[in-house]
């Protein structure tokens, strides 16, 4: 049984002065999503994320045997109600599919970000109306740079501006999913 959720952003990345290979994306907003689920972003947990801060392009299987899937590192942070990260590529020639990945960025063609977290606390709230699910404690495992979104009305990051977007759960049953998962972590099913 699995008790992980991706969940997706759409964003413009927006490169660091100094550097044609490092870029900020906006991961995680508390907008409410798709699935009509909230993640908060002061109940992140980065210790796992620390041990090991990799970016993927795309949520390559856990047992991909191909060491060209992680593209990069992040440093991760919290800006109010998203959760912010400094993508650094591997270096130029190094690795084939983080060379494409950074043209397809400079390029403007892949824009998006998606995680892969671990809800470890989620709760009933209130918004316009709607009960709408909050994982009010959650543990980022990794994130990747994918293709597609759920969102088109999210805002782009650019230098002037931070992004609102929305997550999506990527699971094809994901209120029976998060309640198996709810109950595999001991925590009351909502």
């Amino acid at each position: 049984m699995s008790n992980i959720v991706s969940i997706e952003r759409n964003i413009e990345p927006r490169a660091i002065e100094g550097s044609d290979r490092k870029y900020e994306f906006v991961i995680s907003t508390e907008d409410v999503d798709m699935h009509r689920t909230v993640f908060a972003a002061d109940g992140i947990d980065l210790s796992r994320y620390a041990n090991n801060p990799i970016v993927t392009f795309g949520h390559p299987d856990f047992n991909s045997n191909n060491p060209d899937d992680v593209i990069g590192t992040s440093e991760i942070r919290t800006e109010g109600t998203n959760t912010i990260a400094v993508l650094t590529l591997e270096p130029e020639g190094d690795n084939p599919i983080a060379d494409k990945v950074a043209r397809k960025i400079a390029n403007g063609t892949l824009k998006m970000a998606s995680i892969r977290a671990t809800p470890l606390l989620a709760e009933m709230q209130q918004r316009n109306g709607e009960d709408i699910k909050t994982f009010t404690q959650w543990r980022l495992l990794d994130w990747g740079i994918v293709a597609h979104g759920s969102n088109p009305a999210a805002l782009k990051r650019s230098i002037d501006e931070a992004a609102d977007a929305l997550i999506v759960p990527n699971a094809p049953q994901e209120e029976n999913q998060l309640s198996r998962i709810a109950q595999a972590m001991e925590i009351e099913s909502i």
